[in-house]
């Protein structure tokens, strides 16, 4: 499908805040959580627009995965840095900083959350928010949070194993499904009430839901420009559980997969025809992440039908036609610990010992 892009940004939490200008007025000692792909409906990033009301009041800024310009790469810790802009601290929330800079959070008032989920539970925003819940709630005088709600760019659909809290991780963190059908806001809201200790928290609703191929996209991760990769994405990233390459470092990422060796007709046969994409033969070669630099055979994938198109569904029958059609299959697996990648994305085992 092309992306017609007629509809711009969507109004969402934050645009409904900045017009608060008695509630932000009253705010002292404020810190953000968010990163440049969170943006008003002009576009203007959160913590510049927030910045420009609130002035020495906004004290530091902290960032998930993927860092505050939100190009890091995948899975890679994210450093400190400072805003020139703003000349602000921002403080990383991923990686083996979170532990030390959790003692940024003390003595706030105000912590505002502002930051695009992607509507699947191993995307790790929605876990480092809710675990900043979780360090937030065991102090005397925590701050009370206000969460600038953004729609779920997949919508309300559901799929995928429930949590497991046996397999709790960064990727398995929330009590949802693996597609959880939830905005941002609704997921910490709920966390929040687990809590023993549940927080002062305000979710401010967003106005416009996600017009997919229509509503101008901000990239929250380099590994997803675009809208094809964001519909994909429930079904393709559970191929981070096997040895292929999804064509990160290349200009398709999560459109398209592929391995050295890998024979393009044979898995083609093997899949058959899907309903909502068309599926072709592919050679790239990645120039970052898995088989970087060397040539894969693979497939590239293009939206025909939105509506008709399964993703999660297909990401499953994709990774069981790869192993009846790739010599060289195998699954990702820590073998210190004896663990393996799919089955933390998935919250469980079965789907990996049906093979």
């Amino acid at each position: 499908m092309r992306e017609v892009l007629t509809k711009g940004l969507p109004q969402t939490g934050i645009d409904t805040l900045l017009l608060e200008r008695q509630t932000l007025s009253q705010l002292k000692n404020v810190a953000l959580l968010t990163n440049k792909a969170s943006v008003t409906a002009e576009g203007t990033p959160t913590a510049y627009a927030l910045g420009a009301v609130l002035k020495e009041n906004l004290r530091c800024l902290f960032s998930p995965e993927h860092g505050w310009s939100a190009k890091g790469e995948d899975g890679k810790d994210v450093s400190d840095e400072v805003d020139p802009q703003l000349k602000k601290n921002v403080y990383s929330l991923y990686g083996p900083l979170f532990q030390e800079n959790l003692s940024h959070f003390h003595n706030l008032e105000t912590l505002i959350i502002d930051i695009q989920d992607v509507g699947v539970r191993c995307y790790t925003f929605a876990a480092t928010c809710a675990k900043v819940l979780d360090y937030l709630s065991t102090l005397k005088a925590p701050p009370k949070i206000l969460i600038c709600d953004r729609p779920n760019p997949l919508g309300k659909a559901q799929k995928g194993p429930l949590f497991n809290p046996d397999l709790q991780s960064i990727v398995q963190h929330l009590n949802v499904p693996f597609q959880h059908g939830q905005s941002i806001g609704n997921l910490l809201l709920s966390y929040n009430h687990s809590l023993t200790a549940p927080l002062s928290l305000k979710v401010i609703p967003y106005e416009d839901e996600f017009c997919p191929f229509e509503h101008r996209w901000v990239p929250p991760s380099p590994a997803l420009p675009n809208w094809t990769s964001v519909v994909l994405y429930p079904g393709l990233v559970l191929l981070e559980g096997v040895t292929v390459s999804l064509g990160r470092g290349t200009d398709k990422p999560f459109m398209s997969m592929g391995a050295p060796q890998l024979e393009s007709e044979k898995l083609l046969k093997a899949l058959g025809n899907i309903q909502g994409l068309s599926i072709t033969p592919l050679t790239f070669t990645p120039q970052s992440s898995v088989f970087q630099g060397e040539v894969c055979q693979g497939i590239e994938f293009k939206i025909t039908d939105l509506k008709n198109l399964e993703s999660y569904d297909f990401g499953l029958h994709l990774i069981r036609s790869l192993a009846k059609t790739y010599s060289n299959f195998q699954w990702v697996q820590n073998k210190e610990k004896g663990t393996y990648w799919i089955d933390a994305l998935l919250g469980n085992s079965d789907f990996r010992l049906s093979f």
